[in-house]
Order: structure tokens, then C-alpha cells, then sequence
């Protein structure tokens, strides 16, 4: 039986930047950058890290 590659996981556990998309962004960059150097190939983030309200 052929066995599939696994795929080597990673979660976040982390606050987005209050009322800071820009700043986030950086964030969610850095954090990737680190999880990609600890050998993660996908990686998962919480449901609306990335915050896009409010709008003014």
C-alpha cells in the first residue's frame, strides 16, 4: 500500500494588532516566515485575524 506524504502542521495562537490592518499584516507575515523555518507547510490562523472593521 502506497502511503501519502504528511504534511507538517502549524496553528497560531496569537492577538491581531487592535484596529491595525497594516500592522497585522506585518504580523501574519513575520509569523509565517517563522512557521516556514520550523518546517510547517500549511498553517492555520483564528477566523478574522486579519481585521477589516470598522471602517472609517
Amino acid at each position: 500500500m502506497d502511503e501519502y506524504p504528511k504534511p507538517r502542521l502549524a496553528t497560531v495562537q496569537a492577538s491581531s494588532v487592535f484596529l491595525d490592518r497594516d500592522r497585522t499584516v506585518e504580523l501574519v507575515c513575520d509569523l509565517i516566515a517563522d512557521a516556514g523555518r520550523n518546517g510547517a507547510q500549511v498553517i492555520g490562523f483564528p477566523e478574522n485575524f486579519i481585521p477589516g472593521h470598522p471602517y472609517w
